[in-house]
């Protein structure tokens, strides 16, 4: 896999720096092996939770389990998309998106479980592929993106952070 990554505070938006401390606490500059993980044995950890949990909310209007996973996927995409813009150096700020709509207008809670499960790992290996093609000195590129510049050596511990974020929600709130 590629070298380990520099980064620091200024290389993305303030928002993200719980998503990067987990993953630099944990992996130190190296984010690589949780990306590997995170696509091999998530799914599989998650595919032995019970059928009646796909759809539990721990509280009203939160997101079920399903739809979780949904904006998993959801997020494994924006953010891999915003990965090749940024590697091929687009001058257009992309948009940022409404999880909250994407969520509600996807019907996660209608999808089969397994599917759901095999996408995250297939959306996270198609990231971890199209990684592979990167050069070095790319990952010093920058991009624009919801109005916010990100250094793309950023978007790996953001795209493991906010998987770290939503499992540890998941144990915590809802009993996973």
């Amino acid at each position: 896999m590629k070298t380990p990554l520099e980064i620091s505070t200024q290389d993305y938006p303030a928002f993200y720096s719980g998503y990067v401390n987990h993953v630099l606490e944990a992996y130190g500059n190296d984010p690589w092996p949780a990306m590997k993980v995170q696509a091999e044995e998530l799914p599989d950890w998650l595919a032995d939770i019970p059928t009646d949990k796909h759809t539990y909310q721990y509280e009203e209007g939160k997101w079920s389990v399903k739809q979780v996973i949904g904006h998993l996927i959801d997020g494994e995409r924006i953010f891999g998309i915003r990965c090749l813009h940024f590697a091929r150096q687009e001058s257009q700020s992309l948009i940022g998106f409404d999880e909250n709509h994407y969520v509600t207008a996807a019907n996660f809670d209608d999808r089969p479980w397994q599917s759901l499960l095999a996408e995250f790992r297939l959306a996270r290996l198609s990231n971890l592929a199209m990684f592979e093609g990167f050069e070095d000195a790319w990952w010093e590129q920058k991009g624009t993106a919801n109005g916010s510049e990100f250094k793309l050596a950023a978007m790996p511990f953001i795209m493991v952070g906010h998987v770290m974020h939503h499992f540890s929600i998941l144990k915590s709130r809802y009993g996973i």
